[in-house]
């Protein structure tokens, strides 16, 4: 992209990742395990979700300002589990930052972020460490979900470290899912 000012042109680059049946599972390498099986079976803790996102950076971020260095957006489909949002909060903070180069260099946006989610449930059991790690997420030992709707983060990163999130939450509920419990709403 031609920038005024500038003999080179800046470097931009767009990226778009569509992840598809995503899934995220917890095994036991327990040497008393079947070891055919590489360990104990595996507990699923994600239920497959559908992840879109575009990225784009601005590779010339220290002399090109027009553009923050980084931009995301997201959209991801329903899912049972917070794994998700803390790997993508992860890969925000591990992204390099533009050099500010002094004190009196202006505060500038490295990373801007907007992520929308359709829905994010956490699924609660009861805690049993006598059982098998195969047998900790039967049906009969949950306890509750707390399911959220609408869910929008957007936000920013400065160079100066600066953070500003926003979140915006359209509706929440929460789940009675105790089995041989009598009671007039399970909401």
């Amino acid at each position: 992209m031609p920038a005024d000012g500038c003999p080179l042109p800046a470097v931009l680059e767009k990226m778009e990742v569509q992840l598809t049946q995503l899934k995220l599972s917890r095994t036991c390498l327990d040497p008393d395990s079947d070891p055919a099986a590489g360990g104990g079976p595996g507990i699923e803790l994600l239920e497959p979700v559908n992840l879109q996102l575009m990225v784009r950076r601005n590779l010339s971020a220290t002399w090109y300002k027009k553009m923050v260095a980084v931009e995301v957006d997201g959209d991801l489909k329903p899912m049972k589990s917070v794994q998700v949002l803390m790997v993508l909060f992860g890969l925000f903070s591990a992204e390099p930052v533009a050099e500010t180069g002094g004190e009196d260099q202006e505060d500038l946006e490295n990373l801007r972020f907007n992520l929308n989610i359709e829905s994010l449930g956490l699924v609660l059991y009861s805690n049993d460490p006598k059982q098998p790690l195969a047998l900790q997420h039967q049906q009969e030992l949950r306890l509750g979900e707390l399911a959220l709707h609408q869910l929008q983060v957007s936000g920013r990163i400065r160079s100066s470290d600066g953070l500003e999130v926003t979140a915006v939450l359209s509706g929440c509920t929460l789940d009675d899912l105790r089995t041989g419990m009598e009671r007039a709403s399970s909401r």
